[in-house]
């Protein structure tokens, strides 16, 4: 499968351990100023699991903990990676299952890591 097919959300190819890297520097303040950092975590609501700021999402747990980072979708396959302020971090690649409901299994899944 191409998967430039879903324009740019098919476009970037990378492994668990870049991720992790990017989503330590970039919420540790680096690649960017900590106004810019500032103004992508101030976040509004989407009626979904996810609260959105300036291409940074929040998802709020149910123990208090908040965890940041992005997801993106591709014929099939719902993809996110999340790190939390104390560094902990998931990354994970999820496929719905035909008939599930993908948000509960995400925030099911989100809520066993990052609060057990």
């Amino acid at each position: 499968m191409n998967p430039s097919l879903d324009w740019a959300a098919g476009e970037m190819t990378s492994t668990a351990d870049d991720l992790s890297r990017f989503l330590d520097a970039l919420l540790g303040g680096r690649p960017t100023s900590p106004a810019a950092l500032a103004a992508m975590r101030t976040t509004r609501p989407t009626g979904s699991l996810f609260a959105y700021g300036l291409g940074l999402q929040r998802f709020d747990l149910p123990c208090g903990r908040s965890a940041w980072g992005h997801g993106g979708e591709l014929v099939g396959y719902l993809i996110y990676a999340l790190r939390d302020d104390d560094g902990e971090r998931a990354v994970l690649s999820y496929d719905p299952l035909p008939g599930g409901v993908p948000g509960e299994s995400l925030a099911t899944l989100f809520s066993t890591v990052y609060c057990p």
